[in-house]
């Protein structure tokens, strides 16, 4: 967290004890699609605040969290930004807000217990990325009565925390903000979470604290998604136009099959391969998800979006959803960086061989080592 002091900006003082009310000085994003973080905003310390503003006054929603300060950073947006309707959840909180609150982990456990939440009214969206997922929380929101919120990144943030604490301590931290982010959006009401796709990483700790929630799990062909995201995303990072290593490293966090991956290889991953480990280790935790779970393909919601969507709401205990038309008519991505017309004429370069190549050989790996593991028990 950066704090601005009476010498100019200061990096990374550690807040004194206690909630502190924060002033945003300056915003500061190394790109629209970073995970957010405490180095988001340069702050100023105005002060103790009693850490239930956050629950009880309006505006207020979980941004991010601070390992290093043990803090878990709240943002204040105006009345009239609809977090719920806003493309990316993450987005919309740092562009719009204006005031922060910094509390410690220490006060989240009492935070949590204020928060209303019903578990069985809460629906969590995985997904591969670039298959649709956008559309469905837009879906859910306008047509299914339920508060969707579009890929609140703190949960992003906590897969780059696994390995970093036990999974007993990170289990807790996934209960505890599940818990408020869902109490302070929609106290009491379904809540539907899309998370980015990494978050199906920690899929398993979000299950054990919410085994009562709807999961739905969306994906797409691994070469359509390749090259989707590869129109996407070419160039999202600037640091990746010197070297694949920063942006591999970082990924590696969030992914761990791509660690596993480039150390079996002994060198850094070419991008088609970095493409192979994510899909395949998103859909491979997707497979060991509980049952029930329901999952939705990409083309299906192309080729017969009403009984797609249909679908998807009965499992979640929705009405059926009338006005389809209307949403399937709009960009649920306008606005952003990922809107339609700003990457539809962008060039795809893809070598499909290289990618069926290394999914066959990155499934293969899989089931060796969980034959292995079960031949060992």
């Amino acid at each position: 967290m950066t704090l601005a002091g009476g010498g100019g900006l200061v990096s990374a003082v550690p807040l004194p004890t206690g909630t502190r009310r924060l002033a945003i000085v300056e915003r500061a994003r190394p790109y629209p699609l970073a995970v957010a973080g405490p180095g988001d905003f340069i702050f100023r310390d105005e002060g103790e605040v009693d850490p239930e503003i956050v629950m009880r006054q309006p505006g207020f929603s979980l941004y991010c969290v601070d390992p290093s300060t043990r803090t878990a950073l709240f943002v204040q947006t105006p009345d009239s930004v609809e977090l719920a309707r806003a493309p990316f959840y993450y987005q919309a909180q740092h562009a719009n807000a204006l005031a922060a609150v910094a509390v410690p982990f220490a006060v989240l456990p009492r935070l949590a217990q204020v928060a209303i939440v019903d578990p069985t009214r809460l629906i969590l969206l995985y997904s591969v990325g670039r298959c649709g997922s956008t559309l469905v929380a837009s879906a859910l929101t306008s047509l299914g009565g339920v508060t969707a919120l579009s890929e609140p990144d703190v949960f992003t943030q906590l897969v780059g925390l696994r390995g970093t604490m036990s999974d007993s301590q990170l289990s807790e931290l996934v209960r505890l903000c599940v818990r408020i982010v869902c109490g302070t959006a929609a106290p009491g009401r379904t809540v539907a979470l899309k998370f980015r796709s990494f978050v199906v990483e920690i899929s398993d700790l979000i299950h054990l604290n919410f085994p009562s929630a709807r999961r739905v799990f969306l994906y797409r062909h691994v070469v359509d998604w390749s090259r989707s995201s590869v129109q996407a995303f070419t160039g999202y990072d600037p640091s990746a136009s010197q070297s694949l290593r920063p942006i591999q490293d970082r990924l590696g966090r969030m992914v761990p099959l791509m660690n596993a991956y480039r150390a079996a290889k002994g060198r850094l991953l070419t991008p088609v391969e970095m493409l192979a480990c994510q899909w395949v280790s998103q859909v491979d935790r997707a497979l060991s998800l509980r049952r029930p779970l329901h999952a939705v393909r990409y083309e299906d919601l192309v080729t017969d979006p009403d009984r797609a969507v249909g679908e998807l709401f009965a499992f979640c205990g929705l009405p059926e959803p009338v006005g389809l038309e209307a949403v399937l008519a709009n960009d649920s991505q306008a606005g952003t960086t990922l809107a339609q017309a700003a990457v539809r004429d962008r060039p795809v370069h893809l070598d499909e061989a290289e990618l069926n190549r290394a999914v066959a050989e990155l499934w293969g790996e899989l089931l060796a080592a969980r034959h292995f593991a079960g031949a060992a028990r």
